[in-house]
């Protein structure tokens, strides 16, 4: 109950420490003699092996806590430790390497807990709290976590479920990285701290039961709504105004009762898992039986798409390439004289989509189910983050803020895309 009501704020990283022990007793045993220290030492080595990682870690670091004056800058100590943890966690878990939502937990966790104490933190909850699927590349287990959050709210709040499925939105593109990343910066800090609370002592189920609190608190603002995008908006700008905790708890543990038990949640995580887990096998085998068959066109570089630029009359971006290879080339045309020249950024895959907004910002989808950002400058460009979504995007487009993807599977997804352009 002392953890319900919340824990005392001189105390919590005391709590905390112990609860993430509790949960990595087996692992520290099975580890011997290897340490976060030993993992330190050997990082600057060993990443050499895992540029990918490294690439996405050195992206993401900045964008973790900007307002936070310990995590402003790459000479700041937060920074630094950041990196630090996330690169030995790399080393620790090559399978699971380094997904999206990382660097928030650890951010936020490091706020309470040493370096070497938040390392574990960030192992328990990828190998102890979740289970070893949701981290994968597909985010499998993630997803399943979104079906059963599905069911329950059609059980739960059926004029929610029915309003979103009229407007064919997927409740997963709001609440998945309510999940990926334990509710950071979908509610007010001091609430999700309490969140945290009793994620570490109670597990997974405790997200559900705050996933229906919160979309039960702001249902009627959401059913105001008659349009797919102010729908979409007004989910996560409510969802952001959640300061009253204290009522959100009494919703989410006294007022939603009865509550499907551990066993119960498990068992339909179990089965959407293994759905999902089929769909990903078929996937996978069109797609070999695809790149066999397209082996031989492989050879010569097709174009894919050819887009305008917003803000420079008469430039344009060509995408070209094949199953294993995507360049950008830019064109100009001036007195009916045009001008070509490659981007410096290749990718090992596919573009199928690329939609471009002012200051010279693109964004391309790639068939890993990639979503690509990229600042322009002439032949030059950097990226400036990397997004993995649950399908390949077929078609990108955007428009007043919003990048709208429109995935293979059917699904619209949407995105608000806020960006500081590099000078």
């Amino acid at each position: 109950m002392l953890i319900r009501t919340g824990i005392p704020n001189d105390l919590r990283p005391i709590i905390w420490k112990l609860l993430i022990q509790q949960q990595i007793v087996d692992i520290k045993k099975n580890m011997a003699n290897i340490t976060f220290v030993i993992y330190a030492i050997h990082v600057d080595h060993l990443m050499k092996q895992r540029d990918n990682h490294q690439k996405q870690i050195t992206l993401d670091l900045l964008r973790t806590l900007p307002d936070n004056i310990h995590f402003m800058s790459p000479t700041c100590k937060g920074i630094q430790q950041l990196e630090q943890v996330l690169r030995a966690f790399c080393l620790h878990n090559p399978i699971i390497g380094y997904c999206q939502g990382m660097n928030f937990i650890s951010g936020t966790a490091m706020l309470f807990l040493g370096v070497e104490d938040t390392f574990w933190f960030l192992v328990a909850v990828t190998e102890k709290y979740f289970d070893k699927s949701y981290f994968d590349y597909a985010l499998t287990g993630a997803q399943a976590d979104q079906e059963v959050l599905k069911e329950l709210v059609a059980r739960r709040l059926p004029r929610l479920a029915a309003h979103l499925d009229h407007y064919g939105i997927d409740l997963a593109t709001v609440t998945l990285n309510w999940f990926l990343a334990l509710f950071h910066d979908a509610v007010p800090f001091q609430t999700m701290i309490r969140i945290w609370d009793c994620f570490l002592l109670d597990g997974t189920k405790v997200l559900f039961r705050f996933a229906l609190a919160i979309l039960s608190i702001h249902e009627n603002e959401v059913l105001q709504r008659c349009d797919t995008i102010s729908v979409i908006k007004i989910l996560k700008a409510s969802v952001r105004l959640t300061y009253d905790y204290e009522g959100l708890f009494n919703l989410a543990f006294d007022n939603m009762q009865p509550f499907p038990s551990h066993s119960e949640i498990e068992n339909k995580q179990k089965w959407y898992l293994n759905i999902l887990r089929e769909r990903l096998n078929r996937k996978q085998q069109l797609r070999k039986v695809f790149t066999s068959l397209s082996l031989e066109k492989s050879r010569f570089p097709t174009i894919e798409v050819v887009t305008f630029s917003m803000t420079h009359e008469g430039t344009g971006f060509i995408c070209a390439g094949h199953q294993t290879k995507g360049i950008i080339i830019r064109f100009t045309l001036t007195n009916n004289i045009s001008t070509m020249n490659k981007l410096d950024t290749e990718f090992d895959c596919k573009i199928f989509s690329m939609a471009l907004r002012e200051g010279e910002i693109g964004y391309v989808s790639l068939l890993s189910g990639y979503i690509v950002a990229l600042q322009i400058n002439d032949t030059k460009s950097e990226i400036l983050w990397e997004l993995k979504i649950s399908d390949i995007a077929l078609k990108l487009l955007y428009s007043d803020k919003l990048l709208y993807a429109a995935l293979a599977s059917g699904v619209l997804t949407v995105f608000e895309v806020y960006i500081s352009i590099i000078a």
